[in-house]
């Protein structure tokens, strides 16, 4: 999840174990090591430079500080950084103990939201190597910062702090519509619930308008996550082909629940070929076409011609060689490190990239030239399990 999400998180856990009658030091301690503690994680992206773009991202990003053996290192190591400040010290020893209580909470919360997309993450490791994908969340929603932010916000002992919540949500919900990654019918939308849940507990106190943004957050990830599982089955009825079905990967648009990008994996018959469907689903379409939908609208068709079929508009089609696949990455040092993150691969031209971010709001972040100036493999490369090893097998 993006970071203003994960700090939202880190002062609700902060406002939920806050004695009513804590001081403004004891406050300001909390507070700042949950926050530290909800964003800590992503630490890993001042490691991306050590090995050559776009692998170190690729790699490196959501890399060992999403892990168990990453859980336990920082959750040790915040806490020792902590204990050094004066502030900390001042604590009462049970206050001390609720705060590094709130870091390990908060370091899983990170890892737990992370896996909420469809970038995925590896939290098992040294046990288990490969990836694991929630396709339920988009990596922001505008529905969790508003629930989360108007609690902050409510919850903020001066006006500045609170003028600063608000605006911040003010600006990043304005931006978001302005980009047109989230259409205008959606900001009504969760604009509507927003206001809704702001009268329901402007009254409330401090720790009961947490609870209850933090219920509603998950009752509306529990809610994404059934929906996922219907989104895929209207992807898998709506596919031209899932003969031998690999993979079907799909992601909400923000703040529209009824749209879901969509990419369909499956190995054709024969088994010379794998083919990559990709497209949107409406769970709605009489009421909110899939052609409306932001994630369709975005995205340039880049092979073949647009179809409909079911609630589904296909956007277009890949049909690759699964053994030119295998031999690219069996003899290219890079294209076997590329593989340890791609799940939707395709080569496109003197590149490869993973569909899943061809989304037309930037250039494909994954995406790596195939003949490159310089020569060598890459440094520091990770043990992840190859998403595709269905595909090229398991890579040395």
């Amino acid at each position: 999840m993006d970071n203003i999400t994960h700090s939202l998180v880190g002062v609700a856990f902060a406002e939920l174990v806050q004695p009513s009658a804590a001081t403004a030091d004891h406050r300001r301690v909390l507070m700042a090591g949950s926050i530290v503690a909800a964003n800590l994680p992503d630490i890993d992206l001042a490691c991306t430079w050590i090995t050559p773009a776009p692998l170190g991202y690729l790699l490196h990003h959501r890399g060992y500080t999403h892990t168990l053996a990453g859980f336990v290192v920082l959750a040790v190591a915040l806490p020792l950084l902590m204990h050094a400040s004066r502030a900390v010290h001042r604590l009462p020893g049970a206050a001390r103990r609720v705060l590094y209580g709130l870091i390990a909470l908060n370091l899983l919360g990170h890892v737990s939201l992370d896996a909420l997309n469809n970038y995925g993450v590896h939290p098992f490791y040294p046990l288990d190597p490969r990836w694991y994908y929630g396709d339920a969340v988009f990596v922001f929603e505008p529905l969790l910062w508003l629930l989360l932010g108007i609690a902050a916000a409510c919850n903020a002992r001066t006006s500045a702090a609170r003028n600063a919540v608000a605006g911040l949500l003010s600006f990043v919900m304005l931006a978001v519509v302005a980009a047109r990654v989230v259409p205008f019918v959606a900001l009504v939308g969760n604009t509507l619930a927003a206001a809704l849940f702001l009268a329901l507990v402007r009254r409330a106190g401090h720790r009961t308008r947490t609870a209850a943004a933090i219920i509603l957050a998950t009752l509306f990830i529990i809610g994404m996550s059934g929906l996922s599982t219907v989104a895929r089955r209207e992807a898998v009825a709506a596919a031209r082909s899932t003969a031998d079905l690999l993979d079907v990967i799909v992601s909400p648009d923000p703040g529209m629940p009824l749209c879901w990008s969509a990419i369909v994996v499956s190995r054709e018959r024969g088994g010379e070929t794998y083919r990559s469907e990709r497209g949107t689903v409406s769970l709605a379409p009489r009421w909110y076409p899939p052609g409306e939908c932001a994630s369709y609208k975005l995205a340039s068709t880049a092979a073949g011609s647009p179809h409909a079929a079911g609630k589904a508009l296909w956007r277009d089609e890949y049909r690759q060689s699964i053994a030119a696949l295998r031999d690219l990455a069996q003899r290219d040092c890079r294209v076997r490190a590329w593989m340890q993150f791609g799940r939707a691969p395709v080569v496109r031209g003197d590149s490869i990239e993973d569909l899943r971010f061809d989304t037309g709001v930037r250039g494909n972040f994954t995406a790596m030239a195939l003949h490159p100036e310089w020569r060598g493999c890459p440094s520091n490369v990770t043990p992840w399990a190859p998403p595709r090893a269905d595909l090229v097998g398991l890579l040395d």
